[in-house]
């Protein structure tokens, strides 16, 4: 069998650049077909039926596994409740390794969804660790925070890569909220402040993706202009104008970015976001009644704007 496949590959390379020459296709359309052709050689796809069953099998093995751990965990020992954590992470890291390696949609989608699994279990596991160690969550201590921020952010990052899994980047954007929590708490700031850098750490990170250093693209910019845009609606306690505004405008930003690029996530959550921050800025000035009118008309014209502009052409 390898060695048929073997033979049918340089055959085809063979024969793509004669077509190539004799001008019958494009170097791109050449390199296209020999994708199409290689692809077509690998293993057989998972089935969709049996892809939503492992996933509905693994959450109702979630379920039952909580139940039957939070009634006993107060029993558990340190060294038991740390040693869950771990198994649940080598249980994720080694299954949803497997199934990526795989090569196939279906098992790297599936592969993926057991590496949130496995970061869940370090998170656990540095949870008891630092509650063990004297670490606690109340006014002014934010270490047991930070503690599994940071794990959780490494393991993020790591399985991440700056590759197409957006389940990973959200994981490693989990850790990073959790140890910005912990920062703030720790620096005692203000909700504000906390509101300020989190709405530049957005933004920054969706000008990034933006740019295309950071992958996957479009879901990067859609969750950057959504904890930008929460970022600056957090303000809202040190100027109860200018933070909507600040949010207004940021979405506004994304909804150019989703208009100019036709990324319809970044579309829905610029529109969105930026009809909710003109409300609650309009309801400094005018009623309720009066917010919600205008709010109606200018969410009319900015959808029908975007929808014109977005359209293919």
């Amino acid at each position: 069998m390898a060695a048929f496949l073997s033979e049918h590959r340089d055959w085809l390379d063979r024969h793509a650049e004669e077509w190539v020459d004799a001008g019958l296709v494009s170097d791109d359309q050449a390199s296209a077909i020999r994708e199409y052709e290689h692809a077509s050689e690998r293993a057989v796809r998972l089935p969709i039926v049996a892809e939503v069953a492992a996933y509905l099998g693994s959450v109702l093995a979630l379920m039952a596994g909580s139940i039957v751990v939070g009634r006993s965990w107060d029993e558990l020992t340190f060294v038991g409740r740390t040693a869950l954590g771990v198994v649940i992470a080598l249980v994720g890291f080694v299954g949803g390794t497997w199934l990526v390696r795989m090569d196939e949609p279906g098992s790297r989608r599936l592969g993926t969804s057991l590496w949130v699994l496995a970061a869940g279990g370090v998170g656990l596991a540095a949870a008891v660790i630092g509650e063990h160690a004297g670490l606690d969550v109340d006014d002014g201590d934010g270490s047991l925070l930070l503690a599994i921020g940071l794990p959780v952010l490494a393991v993020g990052v790591g399985l991440w890569r700056n590759l197409d899994r957006p389940l990973q980047l959200l994981t490693a954007l989990a850790g990073a909220g959790l140890t910005l929590v912990g920062l703030i708490v720790e620096l005692d700031l203000e909700s504000w402040q906390a509101g300020l850098i989190v709405w530049a750490s957005g933004l920054a990170l969706g000008t990034l993706a933006v740019a295309g250093f950071l992958e996957p693209r479009t879901f990067t910019i859609a969750v950057a202009s959504a904890v930008a845009w929460f970022g600056a609606m957090t303000m809202m306690d040190w100027n109860d104008r200018i933070a909507p505004a600040v949010a207004a405008a940021t979405a506004a930003l994304a909804v150019v970015a989703g208009t100019r690029e036709r990324l319809v996530p970044v579309l829905v959550v610029g529109v969105l976001a930026f009809l909710i921050a003109i409300e609650a800025l309009l309801s400094t000035t005018f009623s309720g009644a009066g917010s919600a009118m205008v709010v109606a008309v200018i969410g009319l014209i900015v959808v029908a704007v975007a929808v014109t502009r977005a359209r293919p052409r």
